[in-house]
């Protein structure tokens, strides 16, 4: 049942051979691609929002980054121009995954505002271009015996000298799951130097409440340059956090049969 306060209304389109893809935000509506098109749901509030507080980090982030625009314009002509060049050699991609070149202002906001992410100063000029070593094959321990734990495992891999990782995960979800979107909330970073295995429990547990058993949890890592802000590929995965199984063994004593029962 829709609450009272939150009412849905919904409309599709059909596409033509000129648009072929339309999807994101406008407001209060937002656009996506469905088995019949392209479905169009506005959502609209009567009455009161939930309230919601945000984090003493969260504050200081917001703060530090309405100053980046700041530092734009205080920099130095050639600080600027240097930028602009790195925009004219540097790809990205937006949401429907076409490349495009960025400008140097929104270049500079990106990588410092990375920068501000893992806890460095803004840099005034541009660097040189770096590729950024990522993370590809990690796995999820989580466990509540003999005490709760969730840890990223990344079995004969340290990261990188000047590289952080930000852990981004979702709280326990369906195990039916197959993607999130808006669920994922930054817990942790994994500091440079990391061997093996990083615990996150204790910074999971301060967003989200430690998982039910059947419960799917969703993450996905983003690496950082500390010196550069320039970002690698994002990796992802998921872990269904499930009961261990009893395991039964027998033993054979003097024609007397001992069962013993352990859990691994």
């Amino acid at each position: 049942m829709i609450p009272k306060e939150l009412y849905y209304f919904m409309a599709k389109a059909n596409l033509n051979p000129l648009i072929t893809e339309f999807k994101g935000h406008i407001e209060n509506v937002t656009f996506s691609k469905t088995i019949g098109g392209i479905s169009a749901k506005q959502k609209s509030f009567q009455g009161s929002r939930n309230s919601y507080t945000a984090s003493k980090t969260q504050l200081y982030l917001r703060d530090q980054f309405a100053l980046l625009p700041v530092l734009w314009c205080n920099i130095s002509e050639s600080n600027r121009q240097s930028w602009i060049k790195l925009a004219k050699k540097t790809k990205v991609k937006n949401a429907f995954g076409n490349s495009y070149n960025p400008s140097g202002y929104i270049l500079f906001i990106s990588n410092n505002s990375n920068l501000q992410m893992v806890g460095q100063p803004p840099i005034n000029s541009a660097p040189e271009k770096l590729a950024i070593p990522s993370i590809t094959n990690y796995s999820i321990l989580i466990s509540n015996s003999p005490t709760q734990q969730i840890s990223i495992l990344f079995p004969s891999v340290t990261t990188g000298a000047n590289i952080s990782h930000l852990v981004y995960s979702s709280p326990g979800l369906s195990a039916g799951r197959n993607y999130v979107l808006s669920e994922y909330r930054m817990v942790s970073i994994i500091p440079p130097g990391t061997s093996n295995t990083f615990d996150i429990t204790k910074d999971y547990t301060n967003i989200f409440s430690f998982p039910d058993i059947g419960k799917k949890l969703f993450f996905k890592l983003v690496p950082i340059h500390n010196l550069t802000g320039f970002q690698g590929s994002i990796t992802k995965n998921s872990h269904i956090f499930t009961q261990p199984v009893p395991s039964v063994y027998w033993t054979l004593n003097q024609s007397e049969l001992d069962i013993n029962t352990t859990l691994k």
